[in-house]
């Protein structure tokens, strides 16, 4: 077990869990599922290895969650792929975003100019809404004439660095230099 740079054995791999009925027992209503290879969640989740990863990923490859316990998933809609181990870079704990499954195997996630246009957008939009929320308050002070030397001066600052920001083109799918928020003036 662990993680590594190197290739990969894929264990199992149980694909596209679909609700396979209820069953209600006290008060209790019981999900079934089953995979493509008509294996139930149940007693697949007996067939892993206790000392593996266990992948839960969607119908494009997209990682969901990564556990070592898989009784923790319930893969209605998902796949469910065990590995010995993971690549050293995994963030187990952010592995949504940018890892995926391909032929059995943990890898980085290429994201097409669409996709990489959408997070560059949404990383300006965060940026921008970051820095008006620090400027409001310097501005009211200002606006109030009770802002110090100090506020006012941070405030300019701030200005500047949103200007920044506003002007780039996230259209740009490759090396955009994202401006460093400003630090306490």
């Amino acid at each position: 077990m662990g993680r590594s740079g190197g290739e990969r054995m894929m264990m199992k791999n149980y694909t596209n869990f679909k609700e396979a009925g209820t069953q209600h027992i006290e008060h209790y209503a019981v999900l079934f599922m089953s995979c493509d290879q008509g294996v139930d969640w149940y007693e697949a989740v007996t067939t892993f290895a206790n000392d593996t990863y266990k992948i839960q990923y969607d119908s494009n490859g997209v990682i969901n969650s990564v556990t070592q316990d898989a009784s923790m998933f319930t893969p209605l809609g998902y796949s469910v792929l065990e590995l010995p181990e993971l690549p050293a870079t995994v963030d187990v704990l952010l592995s949504g975003s940018v890892w995926v499954v391909r032929d059995g195997k943990v890898v980085p996630k290429v994201f097409t100019p669409a996709e990489l246009m959408s997070k560059n957008r949404d990383r300006k939009e965060r940026l921008l809404s970051q820095a008006t929320e620090q400027m409001s308050p310097l501005q009211d002070a200002v606006e109030l004439n009770i802002a110090t030397d100090e506020e006012a001066e941070r405030l300019l600052v701030w200005r500047k660095y949103r200007v920044v920001l506003s002007r780039i083109d996230v259209a740009q799918t490759d090396g955009i230099e994202w401006p460093q928020p400003p630090v306490a003036v």
